[in-house]
């Protein structure tokens, strides 16, 4: 979710996915689905998932990358996150830690366990469990590059259309392509090099067809839009492209085409029922493959 509020250091770098008005998901069939999926992960641009830990390099204390036994890690947090909030944004779900009054279109939904949307029943809520598991990514050869980059900082709230419309407006974004920013000061950081390959699971357990078709669609499989991890998004890091190696439904190996049909399907009713969200997302997140 973002404020309407604006950053005046630069280009934003960013836009925003409009709401779609939140409703109760009730799923058109009983039938589920459980499985997994072995996937790649490539970074298209350069990647930045902060450790929390520095290290003097005789020059400077870059920022240190996810490790673990020497090699480079995506934790299933960032890419569920990830896939998580494409989900929100492109279904009628609820607008998380919002109160009514904060909404600028008024759209409101406060879920409960009897009557949720279609993102809580699949990622999980309080007191629900989530039907979905994001392994650890991991990177056997991995390397990194020491670099400089623009310091993050807050958009700015001192201005009067921030004191006007302090309203929730949508869901953002960083473009996929990004215009360079001047930002007056800048950091060290250790991040990982373009072309980095990292091999994961996606568990999901008693999906339902809407469900499954939504999670395909998120993780990018109909090829309308990137995906981007990470810091540093608005200064151009984090774009990774997506490949799937195996596809296990209800104890079957299925045909790597049936996630694209999956995709697809979901792609067309967005396409049938908000085709302005689709636009707009593929506007935003173009795609780039290797």
């Amino acid at each position: 979710m973002a404020y309407n509020n604006y950053n005046n250091t630069g280009p934003s770098n960013y836009e925003f996915l409009p709401f779609i008005k939140p409703r109760k998901f009730t799923a058109d069939s009983k039938k589920v689905f459980s499985g997994y999926i072995e996937i790649e992960l490539i970074t298209v641009d350069k990647l930045f998932i902060g450790s929390g830990m520095s290290h003097f390099d005789g020059v400077n204390i870059p920022a240190s990358t996810l490790q673990e036994n020497g090699k480079l890690i995506i934790p299933g947090s960032s890419l569920k996150g990830a896939v998580r909030h494409i989900s929100r944004a492109v279904s009628p779900s609820c607008i998380p830690d919002a109160k009514e009054n904060e909404i600028r279109n008024g759209y409101f939904k406060k879920c409960r366990l009897d009557d949720c949307c279609i993102v809580c029943d699949m990622f999980g809520m309080m007191y629900k469990a989530s039907k979905l598991r994001f392994t650890d990514l991991i990177s056997e050869n991995g390397k990194t590059v020491k670099i400089k980059v623009p310091t993050q900082f807050e958009p700015k709230k001192n201005n009067d259309k921030y004191k006007e419309d302090r309203k929730f407006i949508g869901y953002k974004f960083y473009y996929t392509d990004c215009e360079e920013r001047n930002a007056p000061k800048r950091e060290s950081i250790e991040a990982i090099v373009e072309n980095t390959s990292f091999t994961g699971k996606i568990f999901f357990n008693k999906l339902y067809k809407e469900e499954l078709q939504l999670l395909m669609f998120a993780l990018s499989f109909s090829e309308a839009f990137s995906i981007k991890l990470g810091k540093y998004k608005a200064d151009g890091f984090g774009t990774v492209f997506m490949n799937y190696n195996k596809f296990i439904l209800n104890g079957t190996e299925e045909p790597l085409e049936s996630l694209y049909n999956l995709a697809w399907d979901y792609q067309d009713m967005l396409i049938e029922k908000h085709p302005k969200q689709l636009e707009k997302l593929k506007k935003i997140l173009y795609l780039l493959s290797l």
